[in-house]
């Protein structure tokens, strides 16, 4: 067997350190010298996989490092691998998009260091035989991927070679279990020793095999600060010693140019273990113990803020692929959004493999809301000079794919998103450059203390005995209500006055009684009307309490703990300002809501047709976060109306609440640095 080739890569990318967007401290005590030894050694070879974000601080900052680099890159003693620019997670984009964010960092590299990439790597390894026409339709000649995604019998020390469709991509494993063992005070020696013993191993062939090391900016710190580093440049300085027999470091390309051997083979769907041991079951680290590997779908089935986001993500991209036509320059801006908004830290925080926190979810909501004010400035400018305001409307399709009808309905400046699971609002967003109000956790009683049994929106029905409120007041949570977790069945849904009829029939806990909801929304321009009849179809009297309640979720999160929202009430003809972070309940006599956004001073008004019993409350929600620590990640606002029914046998109730939102401006100005 010929001797083993060796390349080491660099990973500086958002999704394994903060520093990936430039850190003055990392760049002087690691990247400047680092550099200036590479410079000083020209033997010495090495490969960089850098972000879009840290080229823009070395750019910004230190335009000097990259003239250097440069240089480096020119004498091919460097080779840079391309990525998607904003680290996008690839296999969930339209191929639209997957082009466009590789040809932007491709472009990138190439106005910073002169050259193209040949090669790229993937943001958390997330994989999908579907990337390999983008791949390769972008001069993409070769990928790095994790060697565990691959399945055993074509895993190797040589060259994969995979594709479909007349296209085919070179495949390079990255052996994460090679590199240098720091925790277990491995010597540079051993580490070598170890390579050495696991490639004959598995290597039979003559012709060199490849070691591909990749080491993120954590791992590369104690890389560079330690033995191993001197270790590696005594190599370059006398590649022939005998400590070096057998070794040959490289750069990728080098390699492939001279190789002769690849193996083809089909590397299904799949990710970083990081993330697929958090796919199977929320917020719980499980082996994965089918036939098949996990995937980013899996990952986004188990956690619903997630799989919301990417809903909300695939509407814009949907419609800017689609749309024609229309203001050039806001739609490039719209897509810029877009592009930051499918970042992959917005929905996945490695090296932890949780999901992201709710902060980061809100900032891809207003960079989702901020495209599409600009989309629709777009089709404004298309239609004439004159500025047409949005009128109210409906859209019904399958918006989440999840086999049934969701109802996307389009205001003056908001938009919301009604399902008919529960016939609640799923999704609320102010797209005059705010976010998602609607987008709440559920409690886990492993961080919470508790559970919810249903999904916290907008619009929340429940019926409760007669002696169950107060439960509900302490726990926030339905429990044994009937209509929080149905799926209503759609009525009637006319497009033309903008009105949505559900209906929902169920039988009573511990009772023969039966009990139908007939549920209208009237979406108008600047808020929603909601009529409820409720019915008793049964042959006995039903008695109870009809909760209707709505959620506000957190969308900023300032460093000091302090209220978003404040909620002002008239009772019994009189105003009262209620403190959100503190329980209160009113019995009844309640005859409006009003609840005001201290951020976006937004204010949501609520108008009963008729007095009601009151109910609110804050509950916080914590999660683990990247060292197993919880930490408080977001909050949410509930606000209940309640009534007391007494219903006899064939006889209906209705009730009546408009809801409205002041305070939106017609046409929010979006700061220039942010476009």
């Amino acid at each position: 067997m010929a001797g083993i080739s060796i390349c080491l890569e660099l990973s500086v990318h958002g999704y394994h350190s903060s520093a990936a967007a430039g850190d003055e401290e990392d760049y002087q005590s690691l990247f400047k010298p680092l550099f200036s030894f590479l410079y000083t050694h020209p033997a010495c070879l090495f490969s960089f996989s850098f972000s879009s974000s840290f080229f823009a601080f070395l750019e910004k900052k230190h335009p000097e490092s990259l003239e250097l680099l440069k240089e480096l890159h020119a004498r091919r003693q460097i080779e840079f691998l391309g990525s998607a620019y904003h680290d996008s997670i690839l296999p969930l984009l339209f191929p639209i998009d997957r082009s466009a964010q590789i040809e932007r960092m491709s472009s990138t590299i190439r106005s910073l260091v002169g050259k193209r990439p040949r090669g790229m790597t993937l943001a958390g390894n997330i994989w999908d035989y579907s990337l390999v026409t983008s791949l390769v339709s972008c001069s993409m000649e070769y990928l790095l991927l994790d060697a565990t995604l691959v399945p055993s019998s074509s895993r190797c020390f040589y060259p994969l070679i995979t594709g479909g469709l007349g296209k085919s991509i070179k495949v390079l494993c990255v052996h994460s279990e090679l590199a240098p063992d720091f925790p277990s005070g491995e010597s540079p020696e051993a580490w070598i020793s170890r390579i050495q013993k696991t490639v004959l191993r598995a290597v039979k062939g003559d012709e060199s095999p490849l070691v591909m090391v990749s080491l993120d900016l954590p791992l590369f710190r104690q890389f560079f600060s330690s033995a191993f580093f001197a270790y590696a440049a005594g190599y370059f300085e006398d590649p022939d010693g005998e400590a070096y027999r057998g070794i040959c470091f490289t750069l990728p390309q080098t390699y492939l140019k001279g190789a002769k051997v690849f193996i083809p083979g089909y590397i299904p769907a799949g990710m970083d273990w990081t993330l697929a041991r958090w796919a199977r079951k929320a917020f719980e680290a499980c082996e994965n113990r089918s036939r098949f590997p996990l995937t980013i779908y899996d990952y986004l089935t188990c956690y619903d803020a997630c799989r919301s986001l990417y809903d909300r993500m695939m509407y814009i991209s949907m419609v800017l692929s689609q749309g024609h036509g229309g203001d050039k320059v806001q739609k490039n801006l719209a897509k810029e959004k877009l592009w930051e908004a499918q970042s992959f830290s917005k929905y996945v925080a490695l090296p932890s493999g949780l999901p992201a926190f709710s902060a980061q979810r809100q900032e891809a909501f207003k960079l989702l809301n901020e495209a599409e004010l600009l989309i629709r400035k777009s089709q404004e400018q298309k239609k004439g000079s004159r500025r047409l305001e949005q009128k109210a409307s409906i859209v019904s399709y399958d918006y989440n794919r999840d086999g049934i009808n969701e109802y996307i309905c389009s205001l003056k400046n908001l938009r919301l998103v009604i399902t008919r699971l529960a016939a609640e609002i799923i999704e609320f967003d102010n797209i005059a450059g705010g976010y998602n109000y609607a987008s709440n956790l559920s409690r886990i009683p492993a961080f919470d203390g508790s559970a919810d049994s249903y999904m916290r929106g907008f619009f929340v029905d429940h019926f409760f005995a007669p002696g169950n409120i107060d439960a509900y007041r302490q726990s926030m949570d339905a429990g044994t209500d009937i209509f929080s977790n149905v799926l209503f069945d759609e009525k009637k849904l006319d497009l033309k006055r903008n009105e949505i009829l559900f209906s929902a029939g169920r039988q009573l806990p511990d009772s023969t009684g039966s009990l139908v909801l007939l549920k209208k929304y009237t979406i108008l321009d600047d808020g929603i009307s909601i009529q409820y009849i409720l019915k008793n179809e049964g042959a006995e009297p039903v008695r109870g309490i009809f909760v209707v309640e709505s959620n506000f979720a957190q969308t900023v999160f300032p460093k000091k703990q302090i209220s978003q929202y404040a909620c002002e009430i008239v009772l019994d003809g009189d105003t009262c300002r209620l403190e959100a972070a503190r329980p209160f309940k009113a019995d009844g006599r309640v005859s409006a809501l009003r609840v005001t956004d201290s951020h976006d001073k937004l204010q949501f008004n609520f108008e009963p047709n008729e007095d009601a019993g009151f109910i609110t409350d804050t509950l916080t929600f914590r999660r683990p976060d990247a060292y197993g620590s919880l930490r408080e990640d977001s909050k949410t606002l509930i606000t209940s109306f309640f009534w007391d029914v007494d219903l006899p046998a064939g006889r209906a109730v209705e009730k009546n609440i408009n809801f409205s939102v002041t305070g939106v401006p017609s046409r929010r100005k979006i700061p220039s640095a942010s476009l």
